[in-house]
């Protein structure tokens, strides 16, 4: 396989995609709670893209510093790889395997739960999740990204580019404002699939864009969601313990999870999923998907058309999108013939990468550096729905929960 980060070669530019019609009418919204259960069937969504996914498929700068070190500038992907961009007849009918992007917003932690928490779209990406499936074979792979991935941004800035940053950065940078200060649909995902294509070698054809808020209001429209808690390595009578998490108010607080089965409102869930400090990113990712999974259970239960009348209004324009009516219910088929117990569950940290500290903006941050040739079999399990190549990870895979600058 060719190496992933070779300077010799420039990154080739992707073609916008085009901004379908906004979907409005409430029936197009509930066909879009349908194919989120289609999705969620997959088991493939992180816990905090399914609240927004549920609801939108329930309805119709910075200069880059210039002593900072840049990560090599990746190669343009094959010729004959599949383009972000393809038709939507292609996509899903004549382009095999489908990859869709799962993107969780970060939030201010002084600004939780005001206007200011959800007026911007221009935030960072807290949580990525790249979904691979095939129609033909009805089989599915889910990819976690870290936040942290240290890549090279081909995205605009001043006179030149970003260059090297954090992985979830490409969101703010590259979004972008029209005349009157709003957002440009798609801008900012369009960005985030640039950057996984060029410095992955990974195609995304859509996204799926949430955030907290939206999050925490569909788990409680759902009546909470059931997660088994399993013991802390450290103490048997412990899950979780974070005693950093934000409180929403420029401030931290302390969160306990006792081990065991446990009914978490929507507020407790988002709090087990996006929790960091005591752990690791890597850890979280795994409680995140154990979240998705308890979901996926209160969505299909019989019950469900009970609460539509609380899903609706609780996650009327949560979700953001680029998939077109048709995909929505070709996606739907498909989640529906694919058996979740088969999924394949892979994650991106030092099982194929090496933690480093660098310089970005005025102070070095902890990230994580892409190795190729480790990376070269993560992405070959990932694209063949093969087993994990590091099944048994690593010692150090744990290293970041002491970083002392991590960005939550």
């Amino acid at each position: 396989m060719k190496r992933l980060m070779s300077l010799s070669q420039p990154t080739a530019p992707l073609l916008n995609l085009p901004v379908p019609p906004r979907r409005s009418s409430w029936i197009l919204r509930l066909l879009f709670a349908f194919l989120a259960l289609g999705i969620l069937a997959i088991g493939s969504l992180a816990a905090v893209v399914i609240g927004r996914t549920v609801w939108a498929l329930a309805g119709p700068g910075r200069p880059a510093a210039e002593a900072e070190p840049q990560p090599d500038r990746p190669q343009a992907p094959a010729d004959d790889a599949p383009v972000a961009d393809a038709p939507e007849a292609a996509v899903w009918d004549q382009h095999g395997p489908l990859d869709i992007l799962l993107m969780g917003l970060d939030i201010d932690d002084c600004e939780q739960g005001s206007e200011l928490a959800t007026a911007s779209e221009a935030r960072r990406t807290d949580t990525m999740i790249l979904v691979h499936i095939d129609p033909a074979t009805d089989r599915a792979a889910m990819f976690s990204l870290p936040r942290d991935l240290y890549v090279y941004l081909d995205i605009p800035y001043g006179e030149g580019v970003i260059g090297g940053n954090k992985l979830n950065t490409a969101h703010v940078f590259g979004t972008r404002l029209d005349e009157d200060g709003k957002a440009i649909p798609h801008s900012g995902p369009n960005a985030v699939k640039r950057a996984i294509q060029q410095n992955l070698d990974l195609s995304v054809h859509r996204y799926i864009r949430v955030d907290f808020q939206g999050f925490k209001a569909v788990v409680d429209a759902l009546g909470g969601v059931d997660i088994d808690i399993p013991p802390s390595a450290d103490d048997p009578t412990v899950g979780l313990v974070d005693s950093g998490y934000p409180d929403g108010h420029c401030g931290t607080m302390t969160l306990r999870f006792l081990p065991g089965r446990q009914h978490l409102d929507g507020t407790q869930a988002l709090q087990y999923a996006r929790s960091r400090k005591s752990t690791s990113d890597f850890d979280r990712s795994r409680r995140q998907m154990d979240v998705l999974l308890a979901l996926r259970a209160q969505a299909i239960r019989p019950g469900v058309i009970l609460d539509l009348h609380k899903l609706i209004p609780a996650t009327m324009d949560a979700v953001d999108t680029d998939l077109t009516t048709e995909e929505i219910l070709a996606l739907a088929r498909i989640g529906r013939r694919i058996d979740p117990a088969a999924v394949t569950r892979l994650q991106l940290d030092t099982n194929a990468g090496y933690g480093d500290m660098l310089p970005i903006g005025s102070f070095e941050q902890w990230v994580l550096r892409l190795d190729s040739e480790r990376y070269a079999l993560l992405r070959e399990a990932f694209l063949n729905f093969g087993p994990d190549p590091f099944a048994t990870p690593p010692a150090t895979a744990t290293a970041t929960a002491a970083d002392p600058a991590a960005e939550r």
